[in-house]
Protein backbone atom coordinates (compact mmCIF):
# COMPACT_ATOMS: atom_id res chain seq x y z
CA UNK A 1 0.00 0.00 0.00
CA UNK A 2 1.03 3.24 -0.87
CA UNK A 3 0.35 5.46 1.96
CA UNK A 4 0.35 9.67 1.55
CA UNK A 5 -0.29 10.87 5.51
CA UNK A 6 -1.26 14.61 5.47
CA UNK A 7 -2.24 14.23 8.86
CA UNK A 8 -0.04 14.09 12.26
CA UNK A 9 -0.76 10.66 13.50
CA UNK A 10 2.50 8.23 12.70
CA UNK A 11 2.03 6.59 9.66
CA UNK A 12 3.07 2.67 10.91
CA UNK A 13 -0.19 3.05 12.61
CA UNK A 14 -2.84 3.96 10.16
CA UNK A 15 -0.67 1.58 7.74
CA UNK A 16 -1.35 -1.12 10.32
CA UNK A 17 -5.06 0.29 10.78
CA UNK A 18 -5.40 0.55 6.58
CA UNK A 19 -4.00 -2.78 6.23
CA UNK A 20 -6.20 -4.77 8.57
CA UNK A 21 -9.45 -3.22 6.93
CA UNK A 22 -8.05 -3.90 3.75
CA UNK A 23 -7.80 -7.74 4.76
CA UNK A 24 -11.02 -7.90 5.54
CA UNK A 25 -12.21 -7.17 2.76
CA UNK A 26 -10.27 -9.67 0.74
CA UNK A 27 -8.92 -6.64 -1.41
CA UNK A 28 -5.66 -6.33 -2.46
CA UNK A 29 -3.45 -3.71 -0.08
CA UNK A 30 -0.13 -3.95 -1.82
CA UNK A 31 -0.27 -1.77 -4.67
CA UNK A 32 -3.53 0.51 -3.67
CA UNK A 33 -2.56 4.38 -3.32
CA UNK A 34 -4.39 5.68 -0.18
CA UNK A 35 -4.58 9.22 1.01
CA UNK A 36 -5.30 10.17 4.58
CA UNK A 37 -6.43 13.96 5.24
CA UNK A 38 -7.00 15.51 8.64
CA UNK A 39 -11.21 17.01 9.14
CA UNK A 40 -12.28 19.47 10.93
CA UNK A 41 -15.43 17.15 12.31
CA UNK A 42 -15.87 15.04 14.06
CA UNK A 43 -16.95 11.90 11.48
CA UNK A 44 -14.71 10.17 9.37
CA UNK A 45 -15.67 10.19 5.20
CA UNK A 46 -13.93 9.01 1.92
CA UNK A 47 -14.09 8.17 -1.23
CA UNK A 48 -12.57 5.83 -4.27
CA UNK A 49 -11.56 6.08 -7.48
CA UNK A 50 -11.09 3.71 -10.14
CA UNK A 51 -7.92 4.76 -12.23
CA UNK A 52 -4.53 3.10 -13.71
CA UNK A 53 -2.26 5.73 -11.97
CA UNK A 54 -2.51 9.14 -10.16
CA UNK A 55 -0.77 12.07 -10.33
CA UNK A 56 1.41 13.17 -7.06
CA UNK A 57 -0.69 16.59 -7.85
CA UNK A 58 -3.42 14.74 -6.27
CA UNK A 59 -1.58 13.61 -3.31
CA UNK A 60 0.72 15.72 -1.79
CA UNK A 61 1.93 19.46 -2.29
CA UNK A 62 4.03 20.13 -5.27
CA UNK A 63 5.57 23.63 -5.90
CA UNK A 64 5.93 23.62 -9.51
CA UNK A 65 3.49 21.31 -11.47
CA UNK A 66 5.21 17.87 -13.06
CA UNK A 67 4.11 14.48 -14.34
CA UNK A 68 4.23 12.53 -11.88
CA UNK A 69 2.74 9.61 -11.65
CA UNK A 70 1.96 6.82 -9.55
CA UNK A 71 0.67 3.44 -10.43
CA UNK A 72 -2.41 2.27 -8.60
CA UNK A 73 -4.13 -1.24 -8.37
CA UNK A 74 -7.20 -0.82 -9.10
CA UNK A 75 -7.69 2.45 -7.58
CA UNK A 76 -7.13 4.52 -5.19
CA UNK A 77 -9.11 6.40 -2.09
CA UNK A 78 -9.17 9.22 -0.15
CA UNK A 79 -10.20 8.92 3.78
CA UNK A 80 -10.59 11.64 6.54
CA UNK A 81 -9.87 11.32 10.25
CA UNK A 82 -12.03 12.74 12.12
CA UNK A 83 -11.22 15.59 14.49
CA UNK A 84 -11.37 15.02 18.37
CA UNK A 85 -13.84 17.23 20.21
CA UNK A 86 -13.72 16.84 24.06
CA UNK A 87 -17.30 15.31 23.58
CA UNK A 88 -16.15 12.71 21.88
CA UNK A 89 -14.61 9.64 22.20
CA UNK A 90 -11.35 9.00 20.46
CA UNK A 91 -11.97 4.83 20.43
CA UNK A 92 -15.61 5.80 18.70
CA UNK A 93 -13.79 8.09 16.58
CA UNK A 94 -10.94 5.15 15.36
CA UNK A 95 -13.78 2.44 15.12
CA UNK A 96 -15.91 5.04 12.54
CA UNK A 97 -12.47 5.31 10.74
CA UNK A 98 -11.69 1.71 11.02
CA UNK A 99 -15.50 1.15 9.32
CA UNK A 100 -15.24 3.87 6.58
CA UNK A 101 -12.00 2.20 5.77
CA UNK A 102 -13.33 -1.41 5.34
CA UNK A 103 -16.19 0.45 2.91
CA UNK A 104 -13.60 2.09 0.90
CA UNK A 105 -11.34 -1.39 0.64
CA UNK A 106 -14.99 -2.83 -0.90
CA UNK A 107 -14.42 -0.40 -3.77
CA UNK A 108 -11.00 -0.58 -4.49
CA UNK A 109 -12.04 -5.18 -4.62
CA UNK A 110 -14.31 -4.03 -7.05
CA UNK A 111 -11.99 -2.03 -9.02
CA UNK A 112 -9.32 -4.81 -9.08
CA UNK A 113 -11.83 -7.21 -9.61
CA UNK A 114 -13.25 -4.86 -12.88
CA UNK A 115 -9.35 -4.69 -13.88
CA UNK A 116 -9.29 -8.79 -13.99
CA UNK A 117 -11.68 -9.06 -16.15
CA UNK A 118 -14.32 -9.91 -13.85
CA UNK A 119 -17.72 -8.21 -13.77
CA UNK A 120 -18.99 -6.28 -11.15
CA UNK A 121 -22.37 -4.42 -11.82
CA UNK A 122 -22.07 -0.52 -11.63
CA UNK A 123 -24.87 2.03 -11.68
CA UNK A 124 -23.92 4.56 -14.63
CA UNK A 125 -26.43 7.46 -15.85
CA UNK A 126 -28.40 5.88 -18.93
CA UNK A 127 -29.57 8.39 -21.61
CA UNK A 128 -31.65 10.72 -20.88
CA UNK A 129 -31.74 9.84 -17.62
CA UNK A 130 -29.69 10.63 -13.96
CA UNK A 131 -27.65 8.12 -11.76
CA UNK A 132 -29.53 6.71 -8.79
CA UNK A 133 -29.23 8.67 -5.60
CA UNK A 134 -26.13 7.17 -3.47
CA UNK A 135 -27.45 5.17 -0.74
CA UNK A 136 -29.63 3.03 -3.71
CA UNK A 137 -26.61 2.38 -6.11
CA UNK A 138 -25.46 -1.29 -6.58
CA UNK A 139 -21.72 -0.60 -5.93
CA UNK A 140 -23.06 0.98 -2.51
CA UNK A 141 -25.63 -1.29 -1.38
CA UNK A 142 -22.61 -4.29 -1.68
CA UNK A 143 -20.21 -2.22 0.16
CA UNK A 144 -22.58 -1.34 2.86
CA UNK A 145 -23.60 -5.24 3.23
CA UNK A 146 -20.03 -6.33 3.01
CA UNK A 147 -18.99 -3.73 5.95
CA UNK A 148 -21.66 -5.03 7.83
CA UNK A 149 -20.93 -8.63 7.07
CA UNK A 150 -17.23 -8.21 8.48
CA UNK A 151 -17.87 -5.85 11.60
CA UNK A 152 -20.39 -9.18 12.39
CA UNK A 153 -17.92 -11.55 11.95
CA UNK A 154 -15.99 -9.49 14.15
CA UNK A 155 -13.05 -7.45 12.61
CA UNK A 156 -13.18 -4.61 15.19
CA UNK A 157 -12.28 -7.16 17.91
CA UNK A 158 -9.71 -9.37 15.58
CA UNK A 159 -7.67 -5.99 15.23
CA UNK A 160 -8.77 -4.13 18.13
CA UNK A 161 -4.77 -3.24 19.08
CA UNK A 162 -4.51 -1.44 15.78
CA UNK A 163 -7.75 0.33 16.16
CA UNK A 164 -6.98 1.11 20.26
CA UNK A 165 -3.33 2.22 19.31
CA UNK A 166 -4.95 4.50 16.17
CA UNK A 167 -7.47 6.18 19.32
CA UNK A 168 -4.19 6.64 21.52
CA UNK A 169 -2.71 8.49 18.93
CA UNK A 170 -5.93 10.23 18.04
CA UNK A 171 -6.10 11.41 21.56
CA UNK A 172 -1.90 12.46 21.63
CA UNK A 173 -2.58 14.35 18.69
CA UNK A 174 -5.51 16.06 20.12
CA UNK A 175 -4.04 17.12 23.44
CA UNK A 176 -0.87 19.31 20.86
Amino acid sequence: MKLYNKTKVAPDILDAVLVAAGRCTKARTTGAVVKVTQGHRACSSGYAKRANFVNTWHLRRVRKWKEERVNTDGGYFSIVLPQRFSTWDALDLAVSFFQVAIHEWVHIADFQAMSRGEFRAFDYARAGSRRRKHDTRPEELRAIDTTDAALERGAVSRNQDAIIALALEIERVSRG
